[in-house]
């Protein structure tokens, strides 16, 4: 496993725990190894020498020598290319030199330089040696550049916002909806059509920040997102530490709702044919008409969950995505119960109480509790919203929804919560 220390910090100490304990589990006939590949980082080193592994270290930040001598292959490779591109053929000695002198040494670094060169208008030895002897030999100096030089900051920082705080990484189809998405848009026609330019355009919005692979959109690197997200200590320039979690939650929360919210899905659902239960004859082809649909139904909750207290301000328009049996709702649940391969009955007939108690929705679980209504409506395969709360093993929802009197059935049978979970609910 490649570069250990970018994991998520939330799981990453979790998962080492997990693979330490996995060499018990074999017999000595079968041993279990794994390579780790990570910055030294004290913590990582001291989870991974477990008392129940025999944990092997090679010290790769002591080979100097060797790192320098790869990073020298990445220049001359670089070089090579660029040379081929200029047609000045063992003509850009003096930049190999140059590069040589300059670089702090890391991949990262020497890889964002060529990257600048090879977008340069000017292949002049004084404009090569000015770029190299301007740019910061330090990343977050280099980063402060690269996005000062941006002409449209606001775009930039909202498709940053975006790549941060995704799931997963976005298609330029998808980011090209997201970042045209308004809530007072009504259908996908006024989001217009994506223009041929715009991986250019994202470039030219956020500069080497980003790269496209794939036509899926990245972050340069893990320490761009550790440049960007807001710690503890304010940053420099207008970049470093600006990014909030709980604000671009907020963000893509809303492009989200935002989407499911069209007219579109409630004039043209989502219609599966009754043979094919997943829906996979139809499903391709409506993701591809609607491209934001697929990312916005699996994922919208957890953007408004990470809001935290934003979450008011976005709880009225989720009554419109989230009503029970109309043809918006039914279109994108379908769409999250199949991306999250929920191998059981599709719920057709969940109530609004009933979807904010199976997506984890305290706040919104609490609002509807406190306006009153069927609490206790029953879901034909899934019983009440009780029910429901404790089969997802949710003890916050599960405590709100007693709070509130509901009671718990199934298959048409009242029975006691209580007896019911493993876990103590009082």
């Amino acid at each position: 496993m490649d570069a250990l220390d970018e994991c998520e910090e939330r799981t990453l100490y979790q998962f080492i725990r997990h693979v330490t304990s996995l060499p018990g589990s074999h017999t000595p006939d079968i041993p279990l190894k794994f390579l780790f590949t990570s910055r030294p980082y004290l913590r990582i080193v001291m989870e991974l020498s477990s008392p129940a592994t025999t944990t092997i270290r090679l010290k790769g930040e002591e080979e100097i020598i060797s790192i320098a001598t790869d990073v020298t292959r990445v220049i001359n490779e670089g070089i090579e290319s660029l040379e081929s591109v200029w047609g000045q053929h063992g003509g850009l000695g003096y930049f190999r030199n140059l590069l040589e002198s300059s670089a702090d040494r890391t991949f990262l670094w020497v890889s964002l330089i060529l990257d600048i060169f090879r977008d340069c208008d000017d292949d002049s030895q004084e404009e090569f040696t000015k770029l190299v002897t301007t740019t910061p030999p330090d990343l977050t100096e280099l980063y402060t550049k690269i996005l000062d030089k941006s002409k449209s900051p606001d775009k930039a920082r909202r498709v940053l916002s975006i790549v941060v705080a995704a799931a997963r990484p976005l298609t330029l189809r998808e980011m090209n909806a997201a970042v045209r998405i308004k809530r007072e848009h009504r259908s996908s026609k006024e989001l217009g059509y994506m223009s041929a330019e715009f991986e250019k355009m994202v470039k030219n919005w956020c500069g080497l920040f980003v790269r496209v692979i794939d036509s899926k959109i990245y972050l340069v690197h893990q320490t761009a997102r550790e440049f960007l997200i807001k710690g503890s200590i304010p940053g420099h320039g207008n970049w470093q530490y600006t990014l909030s979690l709980v604000d671009y939650n907020f963000l893509l929360a809303d492009i989200c709702i935002s989407y499911l919210s069209l007219e579109d899905f409630e004039n043209e659902p989502l219609v599966v044919h009754p043979s094919d239960y997943y829906g996979r004859a139809e499903f391709s082809s409506y993701v591809e008409k609607y491209v934001l649909r697929d990312y916005a139904a699996s994922h919208w909750a957890d953007h408004f969950r990470d809001s935290q207290i934003h979450q008011m301000e976005l709880l009225e328009f989720t009554r419109l995505i989230c009503e029970g049996g109309s043809k918006r709702f039914l279109t994108w649940w379908r769409v999250y119960w199949r991306n999250g391969r929920y191998y059981r009955p599709f719920p057709a007939d969940f109530t609004n109480l009933m979807i904010a108690s199976w997506l984890g929705q305290e706040i919104v679980v609490e609002r509807l509790l406190q306006e009153g209504g069927e609490a206790n409506a029953r879901s034909e395969s899934y019983g009440t919203a009780l029910t429901i709360a404790a089969f997802r093993e949710d003890e916050s929802i599960t405590r709100i929804l007693l709070r509130g009197n509901v009671r718990a059935y199934i298959l048409g049978r009242e029975y006691n919560i209580l007896e019911s979970v493993s876990w103590d609910i009082q």
